[in-house]
């Protein structure tokens, strides 16, 4: 029965890697941007974050990544980013991040 559940939930997992790939390379980029324009932000609890894959892209893939953040008087904010990724035999590169909203 163990061995049943650690296949299923082997095959999901590279099921959605295979789904999204270089998602997590989108997110980090998306992240160092955000970081190099905002820098520290004072009483952050630290960014939220989440990303979409754009249909209809297919290397390159297109993500919008929102990154959600706060500061020490309570205010909070959403800065969303497309981000552009290659995928060249398994290895993923940024190609380009755009700020694209902020809210």
């Amino acid at each position: 029965m163990k061995s049943i559940l650690a296949l299923f939930v082997l095959l999901s997992s590279a099921q959605s890697f295979a789904a999204n790939p270089c998602e997590n390379y989108a997110k980090a980029a998306a992240i160092r941007t955000y970081k190099a324009a905002v820098g520290t932000v004072q009483g952050s609890e630290g960014i939220q974050y989440s990303s979409v894959k754009e249909e209809g892209w297919n290397n390159p893939y297109l993500y919008t990544v929102t990154i959600a953040d706060n500061n020490e008087d309570g205010e909070t904010w959403e800065v969303d980013y497309e981000v552009k990724i290659q995928d060249k035999a398994g290895t993923c590169k940024v190609l380009s991040v755009k700020e694209v909203a902020s809210r």
